[in-house]
């Protein structure tokens, strides 16, 4: 695509054609000799691009690699932790910054968790974002991904991109890969996600129990109030028979809302008393911290629930809405949510599940864990050594 096919383009996308065209002749007076760019979402370090930094700082201090978020993240100083723990100098570099345009010419290994993350957000542009990437074909783009992937998702699909390297975490997700989303052959690769070297060392807290639902793409944020995401959530939290078995049980629940749904908390914490239960803030609680030390996982159709699954603790999914998730979000892939757990798709339905399980102990049935098995045959701490020596590869 040339830069004068674009339409539609206003203030914000000269600004950053300007930047892409000034860092691109500057850049050949910049030298970064086998320059390593990992990302997130250009505003966090929490998730499988954090777990690759630290593993490759640790362990291979000879690489030049940098990591992109913005200066007011509080996940920074997760990255200046990893620098002072490996004595190494700063290698922050500020999200959408000249310097990110600069160094995105340079770089040999972009490894980000969402796909083209490592480029600048470029106003979130796709023409700007396929214009730069097509002029940088000896940059390799790994996709780190942000969880196992069980949908038709075809924007991952073959084409939709560049992706050079396409990790996997699961053995069923590999296989619906390779079928399904037409990449050549050697490009997807099953070596477990890079977070999951940190699920091995837990003290669970058997009383706590962690609701983490995901977010829908087809609400509307202006009119979130209203939404039947937000009462159905905010009427489980007030359920009077939940907040019996909490207290009977000794249990705390702890709500941690999506990314999405973060800036709406204080509409929760305001209607929500109960002193056993939680609402979570992102800035506040980590997210893998609190999947490796709850009990019993309530989700919906969120991907953290293979993060449980691979841990082999209960799960009871909340499905209230199935046919509009399936209407307006991805096409159904592979998985069936009953392999890892009962389904409630009504409130009473879930407390009648929950009271079951905690009367369990909280215990996987055998049957379950038999397939949670099958699911995932790596089960080791070396996730970050499997896609470091395929990247090496490319």
């Amino acid at each position: 695509m040339k830069l004068s096919s674009l339409s539609r383009i206003g203030l914000s996308e000269i600004k950053s054609i300007f930047y892409i065209l000034l860092s691109y002749v500057l850049s050949r007076f910049v030298h970064e000799e086998n320059l390593w760019l990992v990302c997130e979402r250009g505003t966090d370090a929490r998730d499988n691009g954090l777990w690759m930094y630290h593993y490759i700082k640790q362990t291979h201090p000879e690489v030049n690699v940098k990591f992109i978020i913005t200066s007011s993240s509080e996940d920074r100083k997760r990255i200046e932790q990893i620098h002072h723990e490996c004595h190494s100098d700063s290698e922050i570099v500020e999200t959408n910054s000249f310097r990110h345009h600069l160094l995105m010419w340079k770089a040999r290994y972009m490894l980000s968790t969402h796909l083209l993350g490592c480029l600048p957000h470029f106003e979130d542009h796709p023409g700007l974002k396929m214009w730069v990437v097509n002029r940088i074909p000896s940059t390799k783009m790994v996709w780190l991904q942000h969880g196992v992937i069980k949908d038709d998702l075809k924007i991952a699909y073959y084409g939709n991109g560049k992706i050079d390297l396409f990790i996997c975490g699961a053995k069923p997700e590999y296989d619906f890969v390779c079928q399904k989303f037409g990449y050549p052959s050697g490009v997807v690769k099953h070596t477990g996600l890079a977070r999951y070297d940190g699920l091995h060392a837990q003290k669970v807290r058997s009383n706590q129990i962690l609701l983490m639902p995901t977010w829908r793409q087809w609400l509307d944020k202006g009119n979130f109030k209203t939404s039947e995401y937000f009462k159905v959530y905010l009427s489980l939290l007030s359920n009077e028979k939940l907040h019996q078995l909490l207290e009977q049980n000794d249990s705390c629940l702890v709500f941690y809302p999506h990314y999405e749904v973060q800036p709406y908390i204080e509409e929760f914490r305001k209607k929500i008393k109960s002193p056993r239960i939680v609402i979570a803030n992102k800035n506040t609680y980590d997210v893998q911290t609190l999947l490796k030390e709850s009990g019993l996982l309530i989700t919906d159709y969120s991907s953290v629930l293979f993060d449980f699954a691979y841990m082999r603790k209960p799960i009871l999914f909340y499905q209230f809405d199935q046919a509009d998730f399936y209407q307006h979000h991805y096409e159904k892939g592979y998985f069936e949510y009953d392999t890892f757990g009962p389904i409630a798709d009504n409130e009473n339905k879930l407390v009648e599940q929950l009271e079951k399980i905690l009367k369990s102990g909280m215990m996987v049935e055998p049957a379950t864990a038999k397939r949670m098995n099958a699911f995932f045959p790596l089960h080791d701490a070396h996730n970050c050594e499997r896609i470091y020596q395929e990247i090496i590869k490319l």
